[in-house]
C-alpha cells in the first residue's frame, strides 16, 4: 500500500504551491469530486497537527474545481 485510498489519483492539474506542498490526491469528478492529501511533517504546526492554512489551501483548490465544474461545458482556465 502506498499510503494513498482507494479510489484516490495524483491531482491532474497543479500549480507551483500544489507541487510544493502536495502531493494532492483527486477521487471523482464534477460534484462527486473529492480531494485529499497525506498529511506530512511538513505540514504540521508547532503541535504536530495538520496546519490551519494547509486546509485553508485544501479548501481553496476545491473551490476552484468547484467553479470549474459550474458552467457547462466545464472550463479550465488556459494558462498558457
Amino acid at each position: 500500500m502506498n499510503g494513498v485510498h482507494e479510489g484516490f489519483e495524483l491531482l491532474g492539474r497543479t500549480s507551483p504551491l500544489v507541487d510544493l506542498l502536495g502531493p494532492f490526491y483527486a477521487r471523482g469528478e464534477g460534484g462527486d469530486l473529492v480531494l485529499g492529501l497525506r498529511v506530512a511533517e511538513k505540514h504540521t504546526n508547532a503541535c504536530g497537527f495538520a496546519h490551519a492554512e494547509l486546509l485553508l489551501i485544501l479548501a481553496d483548490v476545491a473551490l476552484g474545481y468547484a467553479a470549474e465544474g459550474s458552467v457547462d461545458p466545464p472550463h479550465a482556465p488556459d494558462h498558457g
